[in-house]
């Protein structure tokens, strides 16, 4: 039983460790793209990108 909580714990963890690490990766390539691409070109990739998604969960 120890052994199954240490190791659901350790899961956790790093479950956590991924997600901030993916959070942050995201917030990075975000920053660039909003400086590199012009209003609508941002936009148009927001748009995409949120359709994308939409499909991705529904599929």
């Amino acid at each position: 039983m120890k052994y199954s909580l240490e190791k659901g714990v350790n899961g956790m963890i790093w479950m956590s460790i991924i997600t901030f690490f993916n959070f942050f990766i995201q917030l990075i390539i975000t920053y660039f793209l909003a400086r590199l691409l012009t209003p609508t070109d941002y936009g148009e990739m927001a748009l995409i990108t949120v359709l994308i998604s939409f499909i991705a969960y529904y599929k």
